[in-house]
């Protein structure tokens, strides 16, 4: 589950934008995302992207830190038959 991020060094309460890499995204079902700084995890439902709107979703996303630090994010990816990658 490649994923690629457009900062890697920011100041407290950066948005820092993340989108999957070579992901065919009309076979995952989840996307899972665990930015590594302890703010919990974002869970997209692509099944539910689709039917709401006409298309499967990429898995991207924009996260906020609070504050400056290294953090290890990770993506966790579930396909539709239930294989996870990350």
């Amino acid at each position: 589950a490649r994923f690629a991020s457009d900062k890697s060094e920011f100041c407290k309460n950066t948005e820092v934008n993340f989108k999957t890499v070579g992901i065919d995204s009309s076979h995952i079902s989840w996307y899972v995302w665990d930015y590594g700084d302890y703010s919990g995890k974002d869970t997209l439902n692509n099944g539910l992207f689709y039917d709401t709107t006409g298309f499967y979703g990429n898995g991207g996303i924009v996260h906020t830190y609070a504050w400056r630090g290294t953090f290890r994010p990770k993506l966790l990816i579930i396909d539709k038959f239930g294989c996870r990658d990350s």
